[in-house]
């Protein structure tokens, strides 16, 4: 993954090292080629960016989904029977919103080939289609891209409604039926 190329244009990169600043100026100029407008590299630019917020908070709520389901693991064998329904209800309610989100079945390479593609790679896609080419991005990308978008805020509300209603529920009644965080077997002197 890369992010959205710069507009053309005149920057400045600086690089620090040991406390010491160097700097050097430099162009990006166009394809001369390309009858692209300046504007037209800043719709590109102003949607690339979008695509690119757009794919990281798809991501990030991936690894919170797993953090959160890693933490469960445990309650789904607790001797508790309340907390382990709880524990595999919510669970399964993570892992749908996950898979709605990321497709969870890639190991390898051919393995896109066996298995449909989720939102973030949709919508990484459609970033894609805005980069390849030095012209202002098609009415479609914007489309397509709002509609993905909707799609992945849904899912975003639904994280966040188990996030703050679901996961706090359950860690109330963690504490209410008073379980233990470590549970250690009893020494052979205390059973008898």
């Amino acid at each position: 993954l890369r992010g959205p190329v710069a507009v053309p244009g005149e920057y400045k990169v600086e690089l620090v090292v040991d406390g010491k600043t160097s700097s050097q100026n430099f162009t990006i100029v166009k394809d001369p080629r390309a009858p692209t407008t300046q504007e037209d590299f800043q719709k590109q630019l102003d949607l690339s960016l979008k695509i690119r917020d757009r794919v990281s908070e798809a991501n990030q709520s991936v690894v919170a989904i797993r953090a959160a389901k890693d933490q469960l693991k445990p309650y789904l064998t607790s001797a508790n029977e309340k907390v382990k329904t709880d524990a595999k209800q919510l669970t399964d309610e993570l892992t749908g919103i996950e898979e709605a989100i990321y497709q969870t079945k890639l190991h390898a390479d051919e393995d896109a080939l066996n298995y449909p593609i989720r939102l973030n790679n949709k919508i990484a896609s459609v970033g894609g289609v805005v980069e390849d080419t030095d012209v202002a991005p098609p009415a479609q990308a914007y489309q397509v891209f709002d509609e993905l978008s909707a799609q992945l805020q849904t899912q975003l509300d639904h994280l966040h409604k188990v996030e703050t209603t679901g996961i706090e529920e359950f860690n109330k009644l963690v504490r209410d039926q008073n379980i233990p965080a470590v549970s250690l077997p009893k020494a052979k002197e205390d059973q008898e």
